[in-house]
């Protein structure tokens, strides 16, 4: 039996993908490649931003490092999720911002529950939604445990704790042009995970590994986060919420402003409770 795993295994992997220029392609069958990408999405642009929406011009550091990964810092990031069937994107890339800046304030791993948002909030559904900040400013979001993802539009659960609250958010840059790179890594660096809008199309989701620089110029359909980048590759480190078997381990490495990365970019101040 392990030397037919071994060989199965190996055949897998001389079909799994073929040479692109600079990044890889999946062709095996897996969860991700048979869902149709409409539910592997989700970003719905509103039509007119939120009612007291904030927009910062970050302060670049003169001495920002060229290359960063908040993976690599001491505690890593928390597990890659997976949104599945469903169009919860933007609940995904809103947990994610505010997961790595509990773990970057306190040390301390938190997982927080995207059907929460996707359940008790008015920021969208399974069929699409936009970030969804303004939930975890008031009331706050609660632990994964309390309300276990489902991907489905479940009825919100009474009697959450809604722990876990931001102090304020907002948007890199300014609402009349998008954020340029170096304040987006400037988030980045001093928030952590940052949530971004991105065209995800079918070579993003048969991307298997290296630099993705086959761009989409289509509307923006998905959230996503960045925790990194590379200024030799002019590369972000995208998280992305299509399980650890999609990409690099759940992650990417895709050049800056293709398919229109980072376009919208939001960051979130934990609120630790301490003045």
């Amino acid at each position: 039996m392990k030397t037919s795993t071994l060989f199965l295994s190996a055949v897998l992997l001389s079909v799994a993908s073929a040479a692109h220029a600079t990044w890889q392609v999946e062709y095996r069958s897996t969860e991700i490649q048979e869902t149709p990408l409409a539910l592997l999405t989700g970003y719905i642009k509103p039509k007119t931003p939120p009612a007291k929406t904030a927009y910062v011009q970050m302060d670049v550091p003169a001495d920002l490092p060229w290359s960063f990964d908040w993976r690599d810092m001491p505690g890593g990031l928390t597990p890659i999720k997976n949104q599945r069937g469903c169009g919860s994107c933007w609940a995904f890339g809103t947990t994610a911002a505010l997961e790595e800046a509990i773990k970057i304030r306190t040390g301390k791993e938190v997982i927080l529950s995207e059907q929460e948002i996707v359940s008790c909030s008015r920021y969208g559904s399974c069929g699409g939604g936009n970030f969804a900040h303004g939930y975890q400013s008031n009331p706050g979001q609660s632990l994964a445990s309390e309300f276990p993802y489902t991907a489905s539009d479940q009825r919100c659960k009474s009697g959450l704790s809604h722990e876990f609250k931001i102090k304020r958010w907002g948007y890199v840059g300014s609402n009349s042009r998008r954020p340029s790179v170096d304040q987006i890594k400037a988030a980045i660096y001093q928030y952590g995970a940052v949530a971004v809008t991105v065209t995800a199309d079918g070579n993003m989701k048969r991307y298997k590994s290296g630099i993705f620089d086959s761009c989409s110029n289509g509307g923006t359909n998905h959230i996503v986060a960045l925790v990194g980048w590379n200024d030799l590759d002019k590369t972000w480190v995208m998280r992305n919420s299509w399980g650890s078997d999609w990409g690099e381990g759940g992650y990417m490495r895709i050049k800056w402003g293709c398919s229109r990365v980072g376009e919208e970019a939001t960051f979130v101040e934990f609120d630790t409770g301490e003045e």
